[in-house]
């Protein structure tokens, strides 16, 4: 690592509450952070939803609008930085243009430097300029620590193979989706695209589906009490369990392991009367 994680130093060309319509476009990039969720985010017809601590870095080429209509003034703060290139093939503001991090450990920090430039932006406090300039590198910094690094542009099939074989060996445990994000070094809404992309459907459904496969198996090949079964698949709430149970198979477990004896049963009886049959 070098001592800069930036090819040269970044330049603050704003802050404000909105995006700003008079920033340079051809090298610059808005950090926002939302201290609240309720925003959205179009970026070339891509929507996005903050969640609350979520920070999104958009490049200026890129053409975008920020609707924060329905969360309170300041609750989201427009950083805009030109020169912000990274060392090695990492893009500051993502390989299309824009990225979403999750602030996680560094919320607290990451929400009192934005919210600390924005009032020295706004003041005319001694020295501002220069305590602006050591927030933006804090800003900038942790953000940069956040990212997944090993994402880079054309790589994004062997992250995905990296989170199947993941999902497929973990499934079963009680984790969050933001503990497999930590785990694989990944945001989660990059973790999305990449499931959307080879998987047709986001993490959190493939997950389900892994462990509805598993609680199949284990209502067909063993007598075990629901409870059981739901805390075996990764479910501490057993009513949770049995809910996304029936949203998923069209029935309960209870119902599904009926089906599954009667249909043993008559088969069972098939295969008795053709032995017999046989036998004659």
């Amino acid at each position: 690592m070098k001592h800069s994680i930036f090819r040269r130093p970044p330049r603050l060309l704003c802050v404000g509450r909105h995006k700003s319509e008079t920033a340079n476009r051809s090298s610059a990039a808005d950090v926002i952070f939302f201290g609240r969720s309720g925003a959205s985010v179009n970026i070339d017809g891509t929507v996005l939803n903050p969640a609350s601590g979520d920070i999104v870095i958009v490049s200026r080429k890129t053409d975008y609008t920020a609707d924060c209509e329905d969360i309170p003034l300041g609750s989201a703060v427009f950083v805009t930085v030109a020169d912000a290139h990274l060392y090695g093939s990492f893009a500051f503001e993502g390989s299309s243009g824009y990225r979403i991090v999750a602030s996680g450990v560094y919320r607290g920090i990451l929400e009192a430097a934005f919210r600390q430039i924005l009032r020295e932006y706004e003041s005319d406090a001694d020295a501002g300029d220069i305590v602006s300039d050591a927030l933006l590198n804090v800003i900038l910094t942790l953000t940069v620590r956040l990212m997944p690094f090993e994402i880079r542009p054309g790589k994004s099939s062997g992250v995905f193979e990296k989170a199947k074989a993941y999902f497929d060996e973990n499934f079963l445990e009680n984790e969050t989706l933001a503990d497999v994000c930590l785990a694989l070094n990944v945001d989660r809404y990059y973790l999305s695209h990449v499931f959307k992309k080879y998987a047709a459907v986001p993490p959190k459904k493939y997950l389900i589906e892994k462990r509805m496969e598993y609680a199949e198996q284990l209502l067909r090949m063993t007598e075990k009490d629901i409870i059981v079964i739901a805390r075996e698949c990764g479910y501490g709430d057993p009513a949770y369990f049995c809910r996304i149970f029936k949203d998923t198979r069209g029935c309960t477990a209870l119902e599904y392991r009926a089906k599954f004896k009667r249909k043993k049963a008559e088969e069972e009886k098939q295969n008795s009367l053709r032995e017999k049959q046989d036998r004659m």
